[in-house]
């Protein structure tokens, strides 16, 4: 099979032995963990959020891969719910604070919270309409030109930026250091913490942003209708690779980056789109997030910082590790908002206007985690928050609801035209991925990283459906060479898609 061809398989319906197979697994291998855990109520809760966890990757591989769901679900699944049981039922905990999960009922209410929001995503999910309208498949000549010309100007504005970032990083091999020890070599402005702005903003997010988002397009545009290749854009193509790794690799980058860009690109050029595709990226992003996710950061961290790093003589110990604070960071969540109420949005606006300097806005929030570390007494900071914690701060139970109901809906749209239109795919490989670095939270720390790539992303998918006369619902433009498909595609990809 060719990396074309992957996933690509017509469906002929869905197996309901492997239905059931997908679904009951995680739930079996969690019981022993939850018959340990003493309080009944926290087994309940922490089982639902499995059952649910678990019904949600097998929708999202049960008639064809829809990724927006199953990344999501695999990784909150691996990285919050699985830790949180394991950590319950041994009594450990992360940053060896085992007293926080004796708050009695802040670990309820924590328990309680992820399959609250589960549910909101489900019925925002489920009850969406993802129809589009069946249009016959274009020439798509105005959208490739989008594609290709824009991608070519992104790389090459990022090649710019090179020399720049090299100056400000203080030298090339700053690039690929443990990011730890980078600050030794680098501008003092590069410090989200300290000083926020522009020249923080130009230096480590804008390069990657323009890198990634132009070779996401140019491999989108490679697999509409053949036209005469040019050499250049296959040029820009590689060196939009290399420079993606350059400024992503995630050796002097968080693991949430490097995801997100270089997982991006693989995600596109594999585009697995079939039920067994889907399974099987499935499979091996749960091993990622599960065993390489606490690994990965022996290489991005000096010999020196190395702590809390015995995972090689008992693996099941990462699940009590730094890697693994989203449970115990929820829980000191409801402490904070007990101790200092609601904050009504003021995280989530310093996160969306991140490049704002602080001499001009000196009340600009830090990340919501470090609020929420201290105000339990941790005196480090590199703690994560996940999103449903961290909404839950800002707007309550209700404000949280209505978020994640707007997040299921938007997802199963995003869902539906991963299959169905080339022109989303860009968009939707970087997004699925990116969403890993906002379940890890803060939004603080995560949204810098997406928001530009994802802007640029939107926007010229709108170009390039306004140059051909097509709109947002218009999903008949599959399968822009690789796979061979009839003017009525509609119905093909109804089977493929499927609804549960």
């Amino acid at each position: 099979m060719s990396v074309q061809d992957f996933g690509s398989r017509k469906l002929r319906g869905a197996s309901p032995v492997i239905d059931v197979v997908w679904l009951f697994t995680p739930i079996l291998l969690t019981l022993p963990w939850l018959s340990e855990i003493k309080n009944g109520a926290h087994a309940l809760l922490a089982g639902a959020a499995v059952v649910l966890a678990s019904f949600m990757l097998t929708i999202s591989v049960r008639r064809g891969f829809r990724p927006m769901l199953a990344m999501s679900s695999a990784f909150v699944l691996c990285w919050l719910i699985l830790p949180s049981i394991y950590q319950l039922a041994h009594g450990v905990a992360a940053w060896e604070d085992t007293q926080v999960l004796s708050s009695g009922e802040n670990v309820t209410l924590a328990l309680a919270l992820t399959p609250i929001a589960q549910v909101a995503v489900l019925v925002g999910y489920l009850g969406s309409s993802v129809r589009g309208s069946c249009q016959p498949r274009t020439d798509m000549k105005g959208s490739a030109r989008v594609f290709s010309r824009l991608g070519v100007v992104l790389i090459g504005a990022s090649a710019a930026i090179l020399p720049y970032v090299v100056r400000m990083k203080g030298g090339f091999e700053v690039l690929f250091m443990p990011r730890d020890v980078q600050s030794n070599y680098g501008d003092p402005a590069l410090d989200l913490g300290v000083s926020g702005g522009v020249t923080l903003y130009l230096v480590e997010f804008v390069p990657f942003s323009l890198s990634v988002a132009g070779t996401l397009l140019l491999i989108a545009e490679y697999r509409m209708p053949k036209r005469g290749r040019s050499i250049f854009v296959g040029l820009a193509l590689v060196v939009g690779a290399l420079l993606t790794w350059i400024y992503a690799n995630p050796i002097a980058n968080s693991r949430f980056v490097a995801l997100a860009t270089l997982g991006s690109l693989a995600l596109a050029v594999l585009w697995p789109r079939s039920r067994a595709a889907g399974r099987l990226v499935v499979l091996i992003f749960s091993f990622v997030a599960l065993l390489l996710y606490p690994l990965i950061r022996l290489i991005s961290t000096s010999e020196e910082n190395r702590t809390d790093m015995n995972v090689m003589s008992d693996p099941w110990l990462a699940l009590a590790s730094a890697d693994f604070d989203g449970f115990q960071q929820v829980i000191n969540m409801f402490e904070f908002v007990q101790d200092h109420g609601y904050s009504f949005g003021h995280y989530v606006l310093s996160a969306l206007l991140v490049f704002v300097p602080r001499s001009i806005w000196p009340g600009k929030a830090t990340p919501a985690s470090i609020d929420v570390a201290a105000n339990h007494g941790y005196s480090f900071t590199n703690l994560s928050l996940p999103p449903h914690a961290e909404i839950y701060m800002e707007a309550g139970l209700l404000g949280m609801l209505v978020v994640f109901f707007i997040v299921g809906r938007v997802w199963a749209w995003l869902d539906s035209r991963w299959s169905t239109n080339i022109l989303w795919q860009p968009t939707v490989a970087f997004l699925a991925l990116a969403q890993v670095g906002i379940i890890r939270g803060p939004l603080g720390s995560q949204m810098p990283v997406m928001m530009l790539t994802l802007l640029v992303l939107l926007a010229a998918t709108r170009f390039a459906l306004r140059a051909d006369n097509l709109s947002l619902t218009d999903s008949g433009i599959l399968d822009a060479g690789p796979v061979k498909t009839k003017i009525g595609i509609c119905e093909e990809e109804k089977e493929r898609i499927g609804r549960v």
